[in-house]
């Protein structure tokens, strides 16, 4: 029951900053063209699907809680379950920060420490593994969106070029 409301919780308030968020980039950013869905709109879209998926989140977890209300024992967990639930959320906390920094760090250094933090929990230790797979894949997702789908993304309170 506990873990139903961390996750709940979790999509709700991140699906509520992204909204807000997206709401002031739509009061500050319409200086230029943007397409129909732009960043502002794409971020208030993803808030929103958030936010439905806390509420479908605590609407499907009600058999957790009959059977917390009705006192029986969690079944046992095994270590290696266990070891899965810690890296999800680990990594539901590593999307959260990304989200949360986004806007203020800018796109390129919030890519580029979530993929590290990411690859991290995941297990990738090997030092020249670990960095060509940070380097790639922010390298990657900057080609990807700033390059080919030509987004405008958050530059942040740095000022970094993308």
């Amino acid at each position: 029951m506990i873990r139903c409301l961390f996750e709940a919780g979790l999509f709700a308030s991140i699906g509520i900053w992204s909204i807000f968020d997206g709401l002031r980039l739509s009061a500050t950013r319409r200086e230029g063209v943007f397409d129909w869905l732009g960043p502002d709109r794409y971020i208030i879209l993803i808030g929103g699907i958030l936010v439905v998926l806390a509420v479908a989140r605590l609407l499907t977890s009600r058999g957790e809680w009959r059977t917390s209300a009705a006192g029986h024992p969690p079944a046992d967990i095994s270590p290696r379950e266990s070891m899965l639930s810690m890296r999800g959320a680990l990594l539901t906390l590593a999307f959260a920060g990304y989200a949360l920094l986004v806007s203020y760090l800018g796109y390129a250094l919030t890519t580029t420490a979530f993929f590290a933090a990411v690859y991290w929990i995941m297990g990738l230790r090997t030092p020249l593994s670990f960095i060509l797979a940070v380097v790639l894949s922010t390298a990657a997702f900057v080609v990807l969106f700033v390059t080919l789908a030509d987004l405008p993304l958050p530059r942040g309170e740095l000022g970094l070029p993308f």
